[in-house]
Order: C-alpha cells, then sequence, then structure tokens
C-alpha cells in the first residue's frame, strides 16, 4: 500500500521509502519544504525512490501530511494575500472615480454654487 499527497498529479509527487519498504508519496511542493527530501529534489530532479531506510513508514506519513498541510496554508495565505492587494487595487480606483465625479459636479455647478439666482 502506499500513501499519496492530497490534490497532486503523478507527475508532481516524490515517493519516499519508509523502513518497512513502504513508498509514501510526497507532493513537489511539499517536499521543498523538507530539507533533505528539498536537496534531493535539487540533485536529482525527484526521480527514482528516495529511501529512508532508518524512518518508519508510519513517521514518513505524519511528515508527509504536515508538509502538505503546511503547504496548503502558504498557498491559502498566498491567495488572501493576492486577494486583498487587488481589493486596495479597487479601493484606489473607486476613490479616484468618486474624486472625478465630484470636481465634474462642481465643474457643472458654476463659480457661483449652481444656484444661478441672483444673490441677495
Amino acid at each position: 500500500s502506499e500513501t499519496r499527497p492530497l490534490r497532486t498529479r503523478e507527475g508532481d509527487e516524490l515517493r519516499v521509502r519508509g523502513r518497512e519498504g513502504e513508498e509514501v508519496r510526497f507532493s513537489r511542493a511539499a517536499a521543498r519544504r523538507a530539507g533533505t527530501l528539498a536537496d534531493w529534489l535539487e540533485d536529482t530532479g525527484g526521480d527514482g525512490v528516495f529511501s529512508a531506510p532508518p524512518v518508519p513508514t508510519a513517521a514518513l506519513r505524519l511528515i508527509a501530511t504536515a508538509l502538505e498541510q503546511e503547504e496548503e496554508a502558504a498557498a491559502a495565505a498566498e491567495e488572501r494575500e493576492a486577494a486583498e492587494e487587488k481589493e486596495e487595487e479597487i479601493r484606489a480606483c473607486l476613490d479616484t472615480l468618486i474624486v472625478a465625479k465630484d470636481e465634474e459636479e462642481e465643474e457643472a455647478a458654476g463659480p457661483d454654487g449652481g444656484g444661478g439666482g441672483a444673490a441677495l
């Protein structure tokens, strides 16, 4: 049996073999968060199976789960940050439009405030 990371495609995974010979799959993004796997990924491109004989498969599953959750949290934080930046841009555009509209209305009203009547 093997454990697969959440929401990954076949080519986006690394395989790590634990002490019992069972393989645990890590997404490449999650593997980049683990020092040894990140080094192996950089050195080999992630081809083949990374052998971790001193590490029990159950521990590898926990590590994979933790790294996947950390990666998902980081991705969600990036999405929130991008959405906040977009919201700021939209607010700035709306503020510009409001100022332009106010200036247009003041211009249309004329120098006397648009009353048009005689001063008393």
